[in-house]
């Protein structure tokens, strides 16, 4: 994802869920499409990734992270769609 700040963020949603092959997973946006906080971004069902073995742990990446001076995370554990879970100065 970009923002319109100029933030380029990956999340992952487990660790090792690529496996999966997109089983259990819904993508509900575009490439390219605009969305705004608190929209849907993908369905996953936790039990599918469980039983298959596979950490639940979502990650979030900054991956030009170097255009910042600091990226502090904000909140830990479980979020809502609305939390702000880092901030990046």
């Amino acid at each position: 994802m970009n923002t319109d700040a100029g933030a380029e963020v990956l999340m992952h949603i487990g660790m090792d869920t690529v496996n999966l092959e997109g089983r259990g997973f819904e993508t509900l946006v575009e490439k390219d499409q605009v969305v705004k906080a608190g929209d849907p971004l993908v369905k996953f069902d936790l039990q599918v990734i469980k039983e298959a073995g596979y950490e639940t742990t979502t990650i979030m990446v900054i991956t030009n992270s170097n255009q910042y001076h600091e990226i502090t995370p904000v909140a830990q554990g479980n979020v809502t769609t609305t939390d702000t879970v880092l901030t990046l100065d």
